[in-house]
Order: structure tokens, then C-alpha cells, then sequence
């Protein structure tokens, strides 16, 4: 036969605290602290950049820091370096007034629904940047992830700048994960991972780039940047940007191994036509920003 609850062995107890309980009223009181609601969105990157710089050093980072600007957000950032406070578990996203969060896939609907957002009208032309926007997404973050994570000569600055806000030694650990995350990356588009293969596929794409800019000052003609402008400036800011390791700060490597270090800035540096780019890029966003 079933036991009722009054029969339950645990019932006298229950019953005590109840009583207990009821002499101790809940009171809610006011929070310790209370955050300060956003006036305004806020993106959130990695940083400070190189020289303590307003611009990541993430390349996603400045490509949403300067869309964001040449769309006409007046927006804050904040330095987290926590990829997995973000909705995708990466860097960037945005947190606008209200207190949503949005991921760059929703950032790009955000924008397009409360702001004037810069578009090629010409289809083809619309069909060719989806085209530049997939090689540097390809070829050149191929070769800055191997720049970066991989080259010997780098690596401690990619441990110092990514993970020494954190405690030893997940700095080390922490590093030693992202060069095997860039490695599979990497592998995903590519058969090997080779160095001179990688480089030579960044040459191709900077040498396509500085051809399909030409004499223009944004891509395709456009009068205004669009997001292809933003995205090329965004890598091409951090190849150029970037610190590389030196004989002082990497002693015990040899000079080949740290030509090694700089030779993706080299063959940016040699393309006169995406440099300039580039630098009259950082000057609109500091007009604007």
C-alpha cells in the first residue's frame, strides 16, 4: 500500500524545516553591483594591437572593426582575448543596447537592417568580391595562420600576445593547442602543409589582389568601401602590423629560420599598390572612427 506523505519517514523533518523556515522570511535585496547598460553596441576583439593600437591584431577583429566603422556604427570595444565568451566560442561579437550578442553572421543582418551598408549594385561585380573575399580567406589566412602559429621564430610572440593574460603555464599549454588548431585548419584546405607552397599560394592571391585593385581606391570602382574592402584591409592590416620575431627577442634561432619569420610581411611589403591601400584605410578609420 502506498505511503502517504504524512506517513513518510523524512515527513516530521520536512515539516521541522518548513516551520524553521517560515521565521526567516525571504528578503531580496539590492545587487552588490549592477552593470551599466550599453549606450551604445560593443564589439568585442582581441587586443590592444601592436604599439597598444585602437585595430587587433586578430585579422577578423579589424575586418569587424572596420566594417563597422565604414558603415557609420559608433560603437566601443573591449579587449576580452576569451574566445569562448563569444556565441560561436571565437572573436569577434557585438553586443548592442538591450544586451543581445551577435555572432558575425548576425552582425551582418544587424547592420543591413539599421544602417546604410555599401554594396556593389553591379551582380557581377557583387560575384567577383564574394571571389576575392574567399582567397583571402583562403590563401592569405593560410599563410598568416602559418606565419603566425607555426613559424618557429613567431611562436613566442603568438604565446605573449594571445595567452599571457593568462596564469603559467596555460600560456604554454594554451599556445602549444592553437599552432595543432592552425595545423587542421590548415590541412582542411590544403593536402600538406608545406611552407613554400603556403607562401606561394599568399603570392598569388596579394599579386591578384593588387591587380583587381589597380589605380582604384576600393575594390571594383566602388566609391565607398564595401565588405570586401573591409575584409582585404583586415588582413593585409595585420601582415603588415604585426611584430616578427628578431635575433634579440629569438637568440638561439638561426638567420634562416627568422627570414623565415618575415618573409609573408616581405611579399606584402612588395606589392606598393596593397600597401597604400592599406594605409589610406587607417587613415579613414581614424577620420571616422
Amino acid at each position: 500500500m502506498p505511503t502517504t506523505l504524512d506517513q513518510h519517514p523524512l515527513f516530521p523533518i520536512l515539516q521541522s524545516f518548513k516551520s524553521a523556515l517560515s521565521t526567516f522570511p525571504l528578503k531580496t535585496n539590492a545587487p552588490v553591483h549592477t552593470p551599466t547598460p550599453l549606450e551604445k553596441p560593443t564589439l568585442f576583439i582581441y587586443g590592444p594591437g601592436p604599439r597598444n593600437s585602437a585595430l587587433s591584431f586578430d585579422a577578423e577583429c579589424v575586418v569587424w572593426q572596420a566594417w563597422l566603422t565604414s558603415c557609420g556604427v559608433e560603437y566601443a570595444t573591449e579587449h576580452i582575448n576569451e574566445p569562448l565568451s563569444g556565441p560561436k566560442g571565437k572573436l569577434p561579437f557585438l553586443v548592442v543596447p538591450g544586451g543581445k550578442t551577435l555572432n558575425t553572421d548576425q552582425m551582418q543582418h544587424w547592420l543591413s537592417k539599421n544602417y546604410t551598408v555599401h554594396t556593389l549594385a553591379d551582380p557581377e561585380k557583387q560575384a567577383d568580391s564574394q571571389a576575392i573575399i574567399s582567397l583571402v580567406e583562403t590563401k592569405l589566412r593560410d599563410a598568416l595562420l602559418f606565419s603566425i602559429f607555426c613559424e618557429a621564430t613567431n611562436t613566442q610572440l603568438m604565446r605573449q600576445t594571445y595567452f599571457d593574460h593568462q596564469s603559467f603555464p596555460l600560456p604554454h599549454f594554451l599556445a602549444h593547442q592553437a599552432r595543432e588548431g592552425a595545423f587542421d585548419e590548415i590541412l582542411l584546405r590544403n593536402d600538406t602543409v608545406v611552407r613554400s607552397e603556403i607562401y606561394r599560394g599568399a603570392a598569388q592571391a596579394l599579386d591578384a589582389l593588387s591587380v583587381t585593385l589597380g589605380e582604384d581606391d576600393y575594390f571594383f570602382g566602388s566609391a565607398q568601401p564595401t565588405f570586401v574592402d573591409a575584409t582585404v584591409f583586415g588582413y593585409l592590416h595585420v601582415l603588415l602590423s604585426r611584430p616578427v620575431g628578431t635575433s634579440t627577442t629569438q637568440p638561439t634561432l638561426t638567420e634562416e629560420q627568422l627570414a623565415q619569420g618575415r618573409q609573408l610581411r616581405e611579399l606584402t611589403l612588395e606589392r606598393k599598390t596593397l600597401v597604400d591601400f592599406a594605409k589610406r584605410c587607417v587613415r579613414n578609420l581614424s577620420n571616422n572612427g
